[in-house]
């Protein structure tokens, strides 16, 4: 799926306390680091544990430092403020 269909679908699940999964192939944006896939945040969470990042749905032209990331012990989540 192209990357603004995507995006836009997302946007429309967004709401406050929602909760959904997203797919491994998935482009978050960390500050300081390259775009990357879930996929490969997942492969080693704890690199990530407590980074900010990119709102998800947003992107960086909402704000680069407007989500985090947990590992949580593996049950990893963002935790953002969509409003």
């Amino acid at each position: 799926m192209p990357e603004d269909k995507a995006r836009e679908t997302l946007k429309c699940l967004a709401t406050d306390g929602a909760k959904f999964d997203l797919y491994q192939d998935f482009i978050l944006e960390f500050v300081n680091n390259d775009p990357i896939s879930v996929g490969d945040v997942l492969r080693n969470p704890k690199q990530f544990d407590g980074k900010a990042l990119a709102d998800p749905f947003e992107g960086k032209e909402y704000g680069t430092t407007t989500a985090k990331f947990y590992c949580n012990t593996g049950r990893p989540c963002i935790n953002w403020r969509n409003t």
